[in-house]
């Protein structure tokens, strides 16, 4: 997402009524040396921040001058849409290479590790030009020598990717070079279904536009925390786990799109609903390539699953489907699994995730990238992140 009049974009939040939130007069701003000579600034909305987390995921981050020129907004993760000005993110960046503000929401956890990473990707998208790019408008360019080993300029020519949202989140240029850049710290995982995740070439060209080195530590595998994800074993097994929670408004659809890349991968759903005035009752449906594979309905006392096995490739999504009186809230898991090497998928490895009130975090805007509708003034752009989009 793309930045900021801040009396449009990024309304100011009443105090009174919002659990959790800082009033703006008593909003804390910190400011945390990187180790190098930068000072990064924090801007604290929310109460019981940690912001030496935050500050350690920047400082062991790929970065250069332009950290001093962004400020990292936290705010309670209840907040995120209206901070956005998007139903489905989970966190935003707006500003310029001058000055550039990262809103993201308080927590611990991978998923709020991975917003942040990506959420600084764009920032530092903004803060170097790719003059090859030839851009005018848009939403990001990547950097130079990323944009070269990532081939991006015959993927352009070949109608693969846009500057715009226009072709969808997952194509636009900028959202890939912000996943690519959490891929230089966490490997695991990925938000580009239709794309491979970025290799050596890749990752060590994109340090070096930043650091101007290639070498650097190598990244961390993600789920170490609040939503594993398991790499491949001696089962030939690897599972990804995607968590997400929210809310379906009466008579609204939540569409999460997943790819499956290859034949024999398994898909395993659970969904645990609560109407918020009445009863739940929610239509959950997978879809791949079209065609509607199976459902199951998720109830107040009963939790929506699905299981297939032996599917892919294919293009999927899981939706959901509030039938219901009034607004649904969700927890939901999405697994996929690989085949064993013997070539039946492996049983998914399962692990319940906290909830809370925030947008799918695996869930991009569907026609508008991480800014989903942003009410965005001339001249500006918004990157809201579903940071984690099924991966």
């Amino acid at each position: 997402m793309r930045a900021l009049t801040l009396a449009v974009t990024l309304p100011v939040l009443a105090a009174v009524g919002v659990a959790g939130v800082v009033p703006d007069a008593d909003a804390a701003v910190r400011r945390v040396g990187d180790g190098r000579g930068n000072t990064i600034t924090f801007d604290v909305r929310a109460s019981g921040v940690d912001v030496n987390a935050y500050a350690r995921i920047l400082r062991n981050a790929a970065h250069g001058r332009e950290i001093g020129r962004v400020t990292i907004r936290i705010v309670p993760r209840s907040t995120i849409e209206a901070q956005c000005g998007s139903r489905d993110a989970v966190a935003c960046y707006g500003g310029s290479s001058r000055a550039g503000t990262i809103i993201v929401p308080a927590g611990r956890g991978d998923t709020v590790r991975h917003s942040l990473l990506h959420e600084y990707g764009h920032h530092v998208d903004a803060s170097i030009r790719t003059p090859a790019a030839q851009r005018r408008g848009g939403v990001g360019d990547g950097t130079p020598r990323w944009w070269s080993t990532r081939r991006m300029a015959q993927r352009v020519r070949q109608g693969q990717v846009s500057f715009t949202y226009s072709k969808g989140w997952a194509r636009a240029i900028g959202e890939i070079f912000a996943e690519d850049y959490v891929q230089l710290h966490v490997a695991g995982r990925y938000s580009i279904s239709w794309l491979a995740p970025p290799g050596t070439a890749v990752l060590n060209a994109l340090r070096r536009d930043i650091t101007g080195t290639a070498s650097g530590p190598a990244p961390e595998r993600g789920g170490a925390t609040d939503d594993p994800g398991v790499g491949p074993g001696a089962s030939g097994r690897e599972s990804i786990t995607f968590p997400s929670a929210g809310r379906i408004p009466r008579g609204r659809t939540v569409s999460i799109p997943f790819g499956l890349l290859g034949s024999g991968r398994g898909v395993d759903f659970t969904a645990e609903l609560t109407g918020l005035g009445a009863p739940a009752s929610v239509r959950t449906a997978l879809i791949c390539d079209g065609r509607r594979i199976t459902g199951a309905w998720g109830l107040d006392d009963k939790d929506a699953r699905i299981k297939r096995r032996n599917l892919g490739p294919a293009d999927c999504s899981i939706t959901m489907t509030n039938v219901g009186e009034s607004t649904a809230a969700y927890d939901a898991d999405l697994l996929r699994s690989r085949p064993r090497r013997g070539g039946a998928a492996a049983p998914p490895t399962r692990r319940r995730l906290p909830g809370g009130d925030h947008r799918a975090t695996r869930t991009p805007p569907r026609r508008r990238g991480t800014s989903a509708r942003a009410r965005r003034p001339p001249g500006d752009r918004w990157r809201g992140t579903p940071c984690a989009r099924p991966r």
